[in-house]
Formats: structure tokens, C-alpha cells, sequence
């Protein structure tokens, strides 16, 4: 007869053996992308372990084929950006099978029992990478684009560059400044005409009409440069 002490440790050990099959979440690094199926064929980063009688080992998980990535998405809008080798993603494993989802789109019947298994996984863009990236930066910041490459960086302030990762960067004028810095320019051009209509020579030479020494302005002056319409709107766009 065993003892209490030993029976507790020995359904533990069968529920850890047990646990090993169970999968929730784990990186895997990209190994092909298909972008029409949007799936991943995908390496699972974290080992598996094998439980033995006397010892344990670890050995790697084959690679998880067509699995679905998930993007932001709704049924009306979507983020999609393409994936690399190489690229990491996070893999998630349902509780179930989500084939028959897949294909309808609806509640279904989980069809195969197995539970938090390999071939419920789906992979979410992006994961625990091992180096900093330009998502550093957005402490106070939104960053769209490349590592090492053009970004877009739209600040809490309202202000928005274009540049690179490398430090290079221009600002965008949204379109109520640049009307605003427009309209302001339009002003001063303004001035400038009726300063210029208005303007006359002092001079030593005698005309025939008007008082000597002035030269008054006639008719026949050249038109005068024509004044800044008004700007409805206005678009910006800033390049390197």
C-alpha cells in the first residue's frame, strides 16, 4: 500500500507530464509568408520537453504550417503589412480547433476534441524581439514604417515628420497651418501692391503737368501684380 505522500506526488507528476501537451502562447519566427491566404508557416523559438521515466529532454517543435495571421482588423477596415523569414510573431493556441470557424464564419462545433493544441495556432505580428526597434520611440509617439528606413512619426502634440530612423526628418504643414501661413502671406503680398499703386518719384525734372519736381502716377502704369486668392485647402507633401 503506497502512502498518501507518495500518491500526491505521483498524480502530480502525471499532471505535469499531462500540462507538457498543453499549449497557450509562445514566439515563432516566420518561415514563409503567404499573402493572399494571409497564413504563416511558422518555428515555434521555445523548445519542447519531453518527459521519459527516469529524465527529461527538449527538442524542437516541427514547423506549424498554414496558420492563420491575425492583423487588426473588422469587418470593414484592416491593417495588413507583409511578413518575412525571420520575422517574429507570437503564436497563440485556442482552447479549440478552429477549422470549421474558418470555413464558415460562424458558431460552430469544435469538431476535434484536442485542446490547446499545435494545430490551433494562430500568429500575431510581432513578438518579444531580442533588439530595439523604432517602437521604442512611441512613449510618445505613433510609428509607422521601416527599421533603418522612412518613418512616420505622429506626436502627441499634433505634429507630424517624415524622415528615418537615422535621425533625417521633415515636417508635414497640416492643412489649417498651411492656410493659416498662407493666408499670412497673402496679406503681407497684399501690402506690398497697394504700397506700390500708391508710390511716387521725387525727382529734379520739370513736366508739364503737376507741380515741378513730382511726378504723379497716371494711368498708364504697367498693371500691378494680381492679389493672392483665397486657400480652400491645402496639401502637403514633404519628401527627402
Amino acid at each position: 500500500m503506497t502512502s498518501p505522500t507518495r500518491d500526491a506526488e505521483l498524480w502530480r507528476k502525471v499532471l505535469d507530464y499531462r500540462l507538457l501537451d498543453v499549449h497557450t502562447a509562445m514566439p515563432g519566427k516566420v518561415v514563409s509568408f503567404d499573402a493572399v491566404a494571409q497564413t504563416v508557416d511558422v518555428q515555434p523559438q521555445i523548445k519542447h520537453v519531453i518527459a521519459g521515466e527516469t529524465s527529461e529532454a527538449v527538442d524542437s517543435y516541427p514547423v506549424l504550417r498554414n496558420v492563420p495571421v491575425i492583423y487588426q482588423r473588422t469587418a470593414k477596415v484592416a491593417m495588413a503589412f507583409p511578413l518575412e523569414a525571420g520575422d517574429i510573431v507570437t503564436l497563440i493556441f485556442n482552447e479549440w480547433a478552429i477549422d470549421a470557424f474558418r470555413e464558415k464564419g460562424e458558431e460552430t462545433h469544435p469538431v476535434d476534441l484536442d485542446r490547446h493544441d499545435l494545430a490551433s495556432a494562430v500568429a500575431l505580428p510581432g513578438g518579444p524581439y531580442p533588439a530595439a526597434s523604432p517602437v521604442a520611440e512611441t512613449i510618445d509617439a505613433l510609428i509607422v514604417g521601416y527599421d533603418g528606413g522612412a518613418l512616420v512619426k505622429i506626436k502627441s502634440d499634433g505634429s507630424i515628420e517624415i524622415g528615418s530612423s537615422s535621425g533625417a526628418k521633415q515636417y508635414v504643414a497640416l492643412g489649417t497651418d498651411t492656410k493659416a501661413e498662407i493666408s499670412a502671406l497673402r496679406d503681407a503680398v497684399d501690402a506690398i501692391v497697394t504700397a506700390y499703386n500708391a508710390h511716387i518719384h521725387i525727382t529734379t525734372a520739370t513736366v508739364s503737368a503737376g507741380p515741378p519736381g513730382v511726378i504723379a502716377p497716371t494711368t498708364s502704369s504697367a498693371t500691378p501684380p494680381p492679389v493672392v486668392g483665397d486657400v480652400a485647402s491645402t496639401k502637403v507633401k514633404a519628401e527627402e
